[in-house]
This record gives structure tokens, sequence and C-alpha cells, in this order.
């Protein structure tokens, strides 16, 4: 009798979370991702590419009762939900199970700026383009030294990232030599654990799950459904820009370029923000300065700029100018796209060097890479101070295959091992945000390292039956 009467309340109080299932109006909106690599026994990826996982319902929640209600309706039901935010950037597409059911976070869409004490609340609904355009349209934040300030957290570079993505696995960010990562402006978090519950971490309260969920990635543990960040000040008017060549059948020109960026962020200084990107054709470099006065950064981005003298390098093309930071996401993002038209794999290092041999032997092995510059302000933690343990990398290297048959991921892995053989023991591991579904063996000590064995035992600490499990999820001691 008081089974019945508990799966009554549960269905009563579930019947007002709104459930969308496929053939239904919104469903494509939630299966929505920015890479289709479906999950498929042994993970082959399909010989038809762009073709995603269907879940077979979406939960979407508004409130943090609302998730509370959803697990305690799949709880009774004996489901475990995938849990899904507002940017669909897991490259395996983990936020969904074919013939599952996905928590979509994506109405979820709290946000408060509080600047008397300098923080500001988000909701796991919000993508980081969003964010950046709130916080720049908000007028509270005070000058410095008399120059025109705004607030901003370090957040995701491509537009469509998600906030709870992003964060929950370290958070590299185009402004993170300045600021740190997006974890290290973390002041708390809120979570639906499996049982039901809410807890508050912070550093004061739940402080093993707060030091488990910077770095950790995914929902191991529960539902981060509220964000608190501690603000910083830029000027409202920043030096940066871009500088692009054309290295299409240049390799050896790709690797020069490469290796004299290489070698300059080792020694830039923190307020010098530098990344690459590249597309098999086009090699492009993005830079801004956080000095307020605008002679100073630009001095940094003309010792960088000096790095290809035109001399060198007669077909570099220069953008520049001085304006916000969202002006220079405008910029980042001009050819972003939300989603991919096919499957692409990717694989991730963190590196404290790039010497010449292993510059020359990526670009042989990738024409697609994303290179970020790390350092400055990363390094004021230990490596065992939040569950990411990256802090002494300099760089992460990011390359990317498209996946058409299944050939192309035993090339990718190809090229990749021999790509880290030129690393030696300037190899750390790989990033959780660019999550590599085919290392199933190993992730636990790529990705963690010595904080492995610490995050399981949080995991059994507050999900003792493994609730909350995807392929790559926290395992239990």
């Amino acid at each position: 009798m008081r089974s019945a009467l508990a799966a009554g309340l549960i269905a009563s109080a579930f019947s007002a979370v709104p459930i969308i299932k496929k053939g239904q109006d919104g469903y494509d909106d939630h299966t929505r991702m920015w890479n289709y690599l479906p999950e498929l026994e042994g993970w082959v990826p399909l010989l038809q590419p762009g073709v995603r996982p269907d879940a077979a319902e979406f939960a979407v929640p508004t409130t943090i009762t609302d998730v509370t209600d959803i697990v305690g309706h799949y709880k009774h039901r004996g489901l475990h939900p995938r849990v899904k935010s507002a940017g669909g950037h897991n490259y395996a597409g983990w936020g969904i199970e074919d013939g599952g059911v996905t928590i979509s976070l994506r109405e979820m869409r709290e946000f408060a700026i509080n600047s008397g004490d300098e923080t500001v609340t988000i909701g796991p609904g919000y993508q980081w383009h969003e964010v950046y355009k709130l916080l720049e349209d908000d007028k509270t934040c005070p000058d410095v030294d008399g120059h025109p300030h705004q607030w901003i957290i370090p957040g995701g570079t491509c537009k469509s990232v998600g906030v709870a993505g992003y964060t929950l696995g370290g958070g590299h960010s185009s402004l993170s030599r300045t600021l740190g990562l997006g974890i290290d402006s973390l002041v708390s978090m809120d979570v639906v654990l499996a049982d039901g519950t809410v807890a508050h971490c912070s550093e004061q309260s739940h402080p093993d799950l707060f030091w488990a969920l910077k770095g950790s990635g995914g929902t191991s543990f529960g539902v981060v459904v509220r964000f608190v960040f501690r603000l910083s000040k830029i000027p409202r008017q920043m030096a940066h820009g871009k500088i692009s060549f054309n290295t299409l059948w240049n390799k050896p020109k790709r690797s020069n370029l490469l290796q004299r960026y290489f070698d300059f962020a080792q020694t830039m200084p923190p307020t010098l923000n530098v990344y690459s990107k590249c597309n098999g054709v086009v090699l492009e470099f993005f830079y801004s300065s956080t000095e307020a006065n605008h002679e100073d950064g630009m001095k940094h981005i003309d010792q960088f700029l000096q790095l290809f003298k035109w001399n060198d390098f007669p077909d570099m093309r220069e953008a520049e100018k001085v304006g916000s930071f969202w002006d220079y996401e405008v910029l980042v993002n001009l050819d972003e796209f939300d989603e991919l038209p096919a499957s692409v794999y990717w694989q991730s290092a963190l590196v404290t060097e790039m010497t010449s041999e292993s510059v020359d032997e990526l670009v042989e092995g990738f024409g697609f890479l994303y290179i970020s510059s790390l350092g400055g302000a990363i390094t004021n933690y230990a490596d065992d101070a939040t569950a990411y343990r990256f802090r002494s990398a300099a760089f992460t290297i990011s390359a990317m295959k498209a996946i058409i048959l299944k050939d192309n991921v035993q090339d990718a892995h190809s090229n990749w091992a021999s790509f880290r053989s030129k690393l030696g023991s300037s190899y750390l591991g790989a990033y959780v945000n660019y999550v590599d579904p085919y290392m199933m063996t190993n992730f636990m000590t790529e990705y963690y390292g010595p904080n492995a064995e610490r995050l399981s035992v949080v995991k059994a600490t507050y999900d003792p039956t493994n609730f909350w499990r995807f392929p790559q999820s926290i395992p239990l001691p």
C-alpha cells in the first residue's frame, strides 16, 4: 500500500514536467549536437556520418524541483538517465543514449548578477555567447584606475559551448592565462544527487564533491543545476585580433609557423592570450591583451606579430582592432558552425613543450588542429587542488579527423601514436572536455592521473549505487 502511494506521488509530481518523445514537436531541438558520433557497440562509427542517437524521451525541467522530481521518477522506473546541457559539445554524444532517457537542461535559465559581492549565478541552460552578451550589457562593473571595465568569467571560446559541460571539465578559455580556468572562478554549485536531495557544495560545504566536480566532466555525481561564479574585470576596450596564413599543400610552412608560436608562448606575459586553429588550408592565430592601457597591450601583441615578418610570410593577413571582448568573440566565431555535418574524432594532449620533431609529426598526421596556450594564472593551483590536474601544461593540442569509414579511426590512432612518440616526457595526459570515446581501458589514468582514486572515493560517497553512468563516468572503487 505504501509503495503504491509513493509511486502515485512520484507520478503526480513528475506529470508537471514536460516530456518530449520522438516525433513530437521540439524533439529535434533536444537531440541537436555539435558532433555526431553515435554510441554503437564497439564504438564503430557509422558509414553514413551525421546520424545521431535517438533518446526514447527527453525530460525538460525548468526548476530545481523539476529535476528532483525527474530523478525520483526515473529511479522508480529503474532507468538511468543521461544528462544534456545547453551546448551539446560532448564529442561522443554521451548526453543522449540511443533508446534511453535524457534530462535536457536547456530550459534551466537562471541568471543573476550580484555586483555587491561580485558574483553571477547561472543555470545550466546557457551557452557562453549568451553569458558574454549579458555580462557586456551590464553596467554595474566599476572602473579600474580610470579605465572602464566590464564583468567577465573565463568561459568557452566557441559560441555554442554550454556553461555546464565546459565548466565541469575544467574550462580552457581564451582568457585563462590571465584569469585561470573556468573552474577557478567557481564559488559554489548546487547538485541534485541520485537520492533526489540537493547538495550545495563549495569550499565550506561538501568540499570533497566541490573538488570532484571541478574537472571530472560529465554527470558522474549528479546534475549540477546552479553555478555561482566569482566575477572578474577586464577592460571594456581591449587590443585583440587575428592573423591567418594559407598553408594548403605546404606542411613545412605550417610547421615553421607553429614552431615560432610554441617558442614565443613559453615566455609571453599572462596578460597576453594566444591560440591557434587550422582547418587544413588556413592556419589562424587569435590573440588578445587584457592590459587596460592599449599601448601596453599592443606592445606585447607586436612582439608576437614580429615572429611572422612580412618578408618571411608575405601572404599573412591581419585583422586587428581595439574593441570589447564581445567584438573579439564575434571575430573568433565568424566561421564557427553550431553543428558538424559529419562525425569527427578528436584526440588531445596536454604538454609542457613542443619540439620541432613533435611539431613536424603533428602537422604530418593532422590537418585540422586546435591549440590553446596555457600557463599564467592556471599555474596558481597545485595539480591536486582540483580534479583537473594539468596545471603545469603549457599547451593543449587537439587534432581532428572526419570519420567516414572505419579506416579513418585506425588512421587517426596510428597518426596520433606517432605524434605521441615524439612528445616523450612532455606529455601529461588527455583533456576530458575533448572526450575520446575509443580510450575505454585507460581513460581514468589519461584524464585524471593521480586524482583518479580520490574521484572514485567521492563517487562511492555521493552515488553508491552508480545511478549516474555513461561510458566514461567515474567508476566505483
